[in-house]
């Protein structure tokens, strides 16, 4: 399991800092998805919480680019916490997991992060 600086970091995040919406950019794989889990229920505990950040999807096969993060066939949802991610997260995730895939943050392009997001609030607003 990766070791994460920021989920020891949160502690260190100012009160009036944690009243703004917070989201993550990762990997979408076991390994990341697993930190983000740790970072959420951080989170819980001072009163706060996290989001996904959306992306466009861009997806990879799990043994790309010497990807050592692995699906775990063995639990259910590969050993994630379902309650932790929105419906549409969960398909994706279930998807990835079905296909042997996984998102790589690096591939997110910032001006395009950014416009696939703008889309999903203007479509939210509606």
């Amino acid at each position: 399991m990766k070791r994460s600086p920021i989920v020891a970091m949160i502690n260190d995040i100012d009160e009036q800092e944690l009243k703004y919406p917070i989201f993550y950019s990762c990997d979408w794989d076991s390994d990341d998805l697993k930190i983000y889990q740790r970072i959420k229920l951080k989170l819980r505990e001072r009163g706060s919480d996290i989001r996904l950040l959306p992306s466009p999807h861009l997806y990879l096969p799990i043994d790309s680019f010497e990807h050592k993060s692995r699906w775990d066939y063995q639990k259910e949802f590969s050993g994630l916490k379902t309650e932790d991610y929105s419906n549409e997260e969960r398909f994706l995730i279930q998807q990835l997991i079905n296909n042997d895939q996984w998102i790589e943050e690096e591939s997110n392009i910032l001006k395009d992060l950014y416009s696939y997001n703008m889309v999903l609030i203007t479509e939210n607003k509606r």
